[in-house]
């Protein structure tokens, strides 16, 4: 038997591969009932909330790089923030603020997933600043992993952007790595 977590309700249920949960039993703990189904999500949502501006009050109250658990905790919480529409105003802020302690404290890998699903998410909000945020973070990283293709299209991206949101300071600094890329190519 191994344990399963029936994600509509976080109850936690013993089964076996061979016993499919089924959502009008008893066993699930009420979750088939729609109202219990709102209350669960209700609770993730408030819970998820206020983990939110924890983490943001957090990353924001230190200029030293993020301890390992509080880096951890900023990622899994955006893991479970993405898609919510309704907590977009939060998680663009915590991206925002991580974006620059990610990349200097050498998280790189790690991070671009979640830059990447930021930038996705923004388009899909229609934050257009946020957007070209994401492509110059993205494309830093990609110089700072040698990947000067991705890096270029990436920061190509992000002047296009901040050109169209007529924002002059970004429009600058998407220039300024977008020729810092080129110096270290030698493309002058």
């Amino acid at each position: 038997m191994t344990p399963a977590i029936d994600v509509n309700s976080a109850a936690q249920t013993e089964h076996t591969d061979e016993e499919p949960l089924d959502p009008t039993s008893d066993t699930n703990q009420g979750s088939t009932n729609q109202g219990s189904h709102r209350n669960h999500y209700t609770q993730f949502k408030r819970y998820l909330r206020r983990n939110i501006s924890y983490v943001q009050r957090m990353v924001a109250a230190t200029n030293q790089p993020l301890a390992e658990e509080m880096r951890q905790q900023a990622l899994h919480t955006l893991s479970y923030a993405f898609g919510e529409a309704d907590l977009w105003p939060l998680v663009r802020e915590l991206l925002q603020a991580l974006a620059p302690k990610m990349e200097l404290a050498g998280h790189r890998e790690d991070w671009l997933p979640y830059l990447q699903r930021g930038r996705e998410e923004s388009e899909r909000f229609g934050d257009a600043t946020l957007a070209a945020e994401c492509n110059l973070q993205i494309g830093i990283i990609y110089r700072l992993l040698s990947d000067f293709a991705e890096a270029r299209k990436n920061f190509t991206a992000s002047i296009a952007q901040a050109a169209q949101n007529q924002d002059i300071h970004n429009q600058a600094r998407g220039l300024n790595e977008l020729a810092w890329l080129e110096h270290l190519q030698h493309h002058y």
